[in-house]
């Protein structure tokens, strides 16, 4: 997850959603913003569009790169 490239794994599937439900016959272990979580048999998330505002700089700052 830290290097970005999740998709890249053989297993993993991406596509873009607005909502989402995933269901298991037993706990299933999530994470939001980074913090874990536990539910049991289901978890349902949303995508709130324009809920996220990002800000970045015009050029990058020294020594970042």
């Amino acid at each position: 997850l830290a290097r970005g490239t999740t998709h890249l794994a053989p297993s993993v599937s991406v596509s873009k959603i607005a909502h989402a439900i995933v269901e298991t016959e037993g706990p299933i272990e999530f994470h939001v913003d980074g913090e874990p979580g536990l539910a049991h048999n289901r978890v349902e998330v949303r995508v709130l569009p324009k809920a996220l505002k990002i800000r970045v700089a015009i050029r990058p700052l020294c020594g970042l790169l």
